[in-house]
């Protein structure tokens, strides 16, 4: 099974947390998608 997880659902979860969610899972792949929400992103 192949699957890509979105931190943003997970978010303020430390990255040792994420992995502990979706792991144990039997997954062939595993991509992590980190976004963040937008009150935290800053453009000049």
């Amino acid at each position: 099974m192949k699957i890509s997880v979105s931190t943003l659902g997970l978010y303020p979860a430390k990255m040792e947390n994420i992995l502990e969610f979706v792991t144990g899972h039997n997954l062939d792949y595993l991509e992590i998608i980190t976004e963040y929400p937008y009150k935290n992103v800053t453009c000049d």
